[in-house]
């Protein structure tokens, strides 16, 4: 550092607020005095900038001037550099290296504190003089030569006296981007930290941190010991800061607080929350104004020895909406794919743009998903279009609603004959390079080489040949070929030509005469001879076998528009005909009702609107008819020149263009049971199916929109988690190799909220390890010699579907569901969303959506905006702190839970509630308050409390053999008269002992069950195969075609 510069700093350091804290530091035998850069600035500008360029210098410099001030070795520690001084982890470049700069991140890992020598001392073996040498850099350093002019062996060696060398404090810090900061569908970055002295064990993961410092570049070394040129980034840090969670981290402005001031003093305030929440998602008011209340939350009680939680835990069970595997999806070029092609694993991550339906917009379709064996729905518009998906699949549908038509998402089960769906009236497409076909001769061990050629791309002959092939051909084992009617002879030179120049071989033609036939009793002839072409090759009709299947080919679906145009005029050539009858239209014959969607699909890539017509295709609009005449045509003479007839008819009459937006529903139908398959698209949940508008996962869809509302939100998937994953576990560290702790999903979002996705998928080891993060908020971890414990005060909100696929109402959600009840009961609610269609429930819809959408196409925006309402929320959780006063809520609460209890004082009544439901009434009444702006509970907080909890009740609670409210169906999985029937089953077993000392006949059992009242005997069986499961009863032996049974302990 320069003398002038020097004098500065020396000037800043000697400054009363800063020559105080260090003296009181060096007494108090602190490491280091802490300063904020503004006091730098304010000081000096050159001097500030100097730390900016050349923080190491300055920093060392400083060192030494505080040591000569105090006589301590003090570190100087630069704090709150500002927004300007602020990088994000993923924008670190190598501009910033060796710069002064401030990171923010959330800790996932730290190892343990290690001593890092900071003056080695070195003493000769020789003669014992002892060296200190300062060490600089990752590698320890040795003396060259000994310093003593007496040693005889002045070159050593040397060995390390650790007795009198000088260590510090050092650990390794693994920092993560916080999940507010993260973009759709990217990847978290991570940052490798080292803290020494006075920062080391300052944060633990999961801990939301600021840190001041510069970036280095350290080598990496290849197995042998080399030192690469790509180098790793690693963050010297000079100041850590434990910043406050959640909320805290948001600052908000006087302007901002003022507008949710006013807001809070709204009257329909609840209604407007309610309606922002995922306005994209339908429906749900109850799922909706759960998620509201777990959002704003209440604050823990803070006892002596224990804490009970504020946070809301949530859990939603419901169908997935998904289509079949052959629905056709228009991805972002124009190509048009099958669902089922899209990916090949539940939850398989996608980077796949779609088409939106809103013209040339795209979408990016991040992950895939796969249900099996789900029952399925098939509608079927006027035009021929259809869609098959599961019954809560929802479309998008117009709706008249007094002068304005509205759009609606819709279920497929709530869709009636008559309703109109909202379709296409064009495919944009972009695509031109040609596809490659991946066509290869067949494998030899014997005799000679194939002559053929095959094409390695699909031009616009080759799809020529392929149109005329699918439409009036064949293909065999050795051989393809097809017909051609001497009208249309003129065609025959153009694909002998197409044959030889692509795959290198002769056409062979044959003429077949009219021959006599019979229609009943009369004799016919055929008018005109016909012309059998073949190319007889077992490598090109291998190649080529996907034409049986009468579909357009995938490789046909996947190309540019003028490969598609060649391919439909050869198809149209094949199969098709212009008519004049009626108003006359172009048409396309064929037995296959899927090629002619196929074809419909293609067409609207030139805008060409199509019906189907029994076993035809007909495009008979004026614009489509002159839009198919310019964009595709024939090639033979003969209906080239009848379709220019039909177009120059159409030509006369005025153009007025039409797009078809929707189209009408004739046919609503059941279609069995399918595996069926989705995308998550993010941005606008919706893409097009078969020319239909779809929309994509909504379970998935108000999960992702809940990670990105919270304030602290973070999206998780438990299929592709693990236990530690979700938790926190001990890893060796890569920098050390010792074991060091790394946070899982629920730790970084201590103070937010957790989206756990397939939330049934996970195993017993899982669901143990996020247990005790449910209840006490805290995860324990012993592994590797380290024992912590970390906080996760976090809500949780997951998502399940039922073992079905669909939910069964002749059976408890809990029987439904793969989650143990000892994990189900620390939810607060659980909400079924299930897919029974119901009038009343469709107009809620309906109007909801009104208020969401205006005219065709535009969409309104929800009542508050994500941005303001993430505000509210922050505003209120800092803020707001609920508490319940009066003596009228707490009498209010208590007879709710008296009355409700006193219910179970009858002789067979069941339990309906336990104190962990007035826990959840209370945490759900002021979260109430608090989304008020009160700082007090009323009994209107309690009562809206009171009902979401019923509601819950009522749907997962109920024991359907006898339609009573028992909680032990979700906190032990057993309805109180299933136990009933358990106990009496045994007494069955027991009685039959006696009778049956050898052994009791299967077919006793279920006669002595059936008479004691158990008369299902799927029950019998059941409760039979589980106790010899558990080892309580086992098979004595088996003859004569009866099983014998006895119990271990006869009591």
């Amino acid at each position: 550092m320069e003398e002038k510069l020097r004098e500065k700093l020396n000037d800043f350091l000697h400054r009363r607020e800063v020559r105080s804290q260090a003296r009181a530091a060096a007494t108090k035998g602190q490491k280091s005095v802490v300063v904020e850069f503004r006091q730098l600035l304010e000081h000096d500008e050159e001097l500030a900038r100097y730390l900016l360029e050349r923080p190491e210098d300055f920093l060392q410099t400083a060192a030494q001037e505080l040591l000569g001030m105090t006589g301590a070795p003090l570190q100087l520690r630069v704090r709150a550099l500002g927004k300007d001084n602020t990088v994000e982890i993923r924008n670190l470049r190598e501009s910033h290296l060796r710069k002064f700069i401030q990171v923010e991140g959330i800790v996932t890992k730290a190892s343990e504190v290690r001593p890092e020598v900071l003056v080695a001392a070195w003493r000769c073996r020789w003669c014992g003089y002892l060296h200190e040498v300062p060490q600089e850099g990752e590698v320890l350093t040795k003396p060259t030569l000994c310093e003593n002019p007496n040693c005889t062996q002045r070159t050593g060696p040397f060995e390390l006296d650790i007795e009198n060398s000088k260590f510090r404090d050092w650990q390794h810090l693994s920092l993560q981007e916080r999940p507010e900061q993260l973009g759709r569908g990217r990847m978290p970055r991570r940052l490798e930290c080292i803290v020494r002295e006075d920062l080391t064990e300052k944060a633990v993961p999961g801990n939301h941190v600021e840190v001041t410092g510069f970036l280095q570049a350290l080598p990496e070394r290849t197995r042998e010991g080399q030192k690469r040129t790509v180098f790793r980034k690693i963050f010297m840090v000079n100041y850590l800061e434990v910043r406050q969670k959640g909320v805290e981290e948001i600052d908000l402005s006087e302007e901002e607080i003022q507008k949710i001031k006013e807001l809070s003093k709204d009257p329909h305030l609840r209604e407007k929350l309610i309606r922002s929440i995922a306005p994209n998602i339908y429906g749900h008011e109850q799922v909706k104004e759960g998620i509201l209340l777990q959002l704003m939350g209440s604050d823990p009680v803070e006892l002596d020895e224990a804490r009970i939680r504020g946070d809301l835990h949530l859990l939603l069970v419901g169908d997935p909406g998904c289509l079949v595997a052959d629905e056709r999806i228009v991805l972002g070029d124009g190509a048009i794919v099958k669902i089922g092609e899209l990916g090949s694993q539940h939850l398989q991550p996608l980077n796949t743009q779609v088409l939106t339906g809103e013209g040339y917009r795209r979408a990016l379709a991040t992950r895939f998903h796969i249900y099996r064996d789900q029952p399925v729905l098939e509608i079927v518009t006027e035009t021929g279009k259809s869609i098959k998906g599961t019954y809560n699949h929802p479309i998008l549908c117009l709706e008249r609603r007094g002068r304005c038509t509205v759009q609606v998402w819709k279920r497929l089960d709530e869709i009636q004959p008559g309703d109109r769906v909202v379709t296409v009236p064009w495919i944009p497409c972009t695509i031109t390079a040609p596809v490659k076909t991946g066509w290869r001769p067949l494998e030899r061990k014997h005799g000679p080489r194939p002559k053929c050629k095959l094409p390695a791309e699909l031009d616009e002959e080759v799809a020529a040949l392929l149109g005329y092939l699918l439409g009036n051909g064949w293909v065999r084992r050795c051989r393809v070929g097809f017909n051609i009617n001497r009208e249309e002879e003129d065609l025959l030179p153009v694909l002998s030509s197409i044959v030889e120049r692509k795959f290198g071989l002769p056409l062979r033609v044959r003429e077949k005469k009219p021959a006599p036939g019979r229609v009943g009793q009369r004799e016919v002839r055929r008018r005109t001879p016909i012309f059998i072409a073949e190319l007889c090759s077992i490598d090109v009709a291998a190649n080529l076998s996907f034409l049986r299947e009468k579909r357009v080919p995938a490789l046909i679906m996947r190309s540019g528009n003028k490969v598609v145009a060649e391919f439909l005029a050869w198809l149209f050539e094949a199969n098709g005909c212009v008519f004049f009858k009626g108003r006359g239209g172009i048409q396309l014959e064929s037995e296959s009702l899927e090629l002619l969607r196929d074809v419909q699909m293609l067409l609207l890539r030139f805008g060409i609107h199509s019906r189907i017509v029994g076993s035809n295709l007909r495009i008979c609009r004026a614009e489509s008819i002159l839009k198919f005449s310019e964009s595709i045509g024939f090639r033979s003479k003969k209906k080239t020149a009848r379709l220019a007839k039909l177009a120059g008819g159409r030509r006369e009459l005025p153009r007025r263009p039409r797009k078809q937006l929707s189209e009408r529903v004739i046919m609503v139908l059941p279609a069995g049971r399918a595996d069926v398959y989705d995308i998550e698209v993010p941005d606008g949940h919706r893409f097009i199916a078969n020319g239909i508008i779809s929309h994509n996962t909504a379970k998935s869809a108000l999960l992702k929109w809940v990670s990105n509302v919270a304030p602290r939100g973070l999206y998780t998937s438990a299929v592709k988690s693990t236990a530690a994953g979700l938790t926190a576990t001990a890893v060796r560290d890569e920098l050390t190799g010792g074991w060091s702790l790394e946070a899982g999903a629920l730790v970084i979002a201590d103070g937010g909220v957790a989206c756990v996705d397939e939330f049934e998928k996970m195993d017993e080891r899982e669901a143990n390890a996020i247990l005790e993060s449910l209840e006490q908020q805290t995860i324990s971890v012993s592994k590797g010699g380290i024992v912590a414990t970390l906080n996760t005060r976090t809500s949780v909100l997951a998502a399940a579907n039922p073992k079905g696929g669909r939910i069964d109402p002749n059976l408890s959600v809990a029987e439904q569901i793969k989650i143990p009840p000892v994990l189900l009961s620390r939810f607060d609610l659980i909400f079924p969303v299930r897919d029974a269609p119901d009038p009343q429930t469709d107009d809620k819809i309906s109007s909801h959506m009104i208020g969401l959408h205006s005219r065709a196409g535009k969409v309104v925006k929800p009542p508050i905006s994500p941005e303001l309402l993430k505000k509210y929320i922050v505003y209120a959780k800092k803020n707001i702190h609920p508490q319940i006063k009066s003596k009228e809520v707490e009498e209010k609460i208590k007879q709710f839970y008296i009355n409700w209890r006193s219910v179970a004082a009858n002789p067979g009544n069941p339990l309906p509630i336990t104190p962990r439901q007035l826990e959840s009434i209370i945490r759900l009444a002021k979260a109430n308050a608090r989304a008020r702006l009160s700082e007090e509970v009323t009994e209107e907080d309690v009562g809206c409390a009171i009902r979401l909890v019923e509601y819950m009740l009522k749907e997962v609670g109920v024991d359907y053999r006898t339609g009573k409210v028992d909680i032990d169906t979700i906190m032990t999985g057993q309805p109180k008269s299933q136990r009933d029937r358990m106990v009496k089953f045994m007494e069955v077993l027991k009685e039959l002992e006696k009778r049956y000392p050898e052994g009791i006949p299967e077919s006793e059992i279920f006669r002595e069950a059936a008479r004691r009242g158990l008369t299902d005997p799927n029950f019998v069986r059941g409760l039979l195969d589980e106790e010899v499961t558990r080892g309580w009863v086992f098979v004595v032996k088996e003859e004569k075609g009866e099983t014998y049974y006895a119990r271990v302990i006869k009591k």
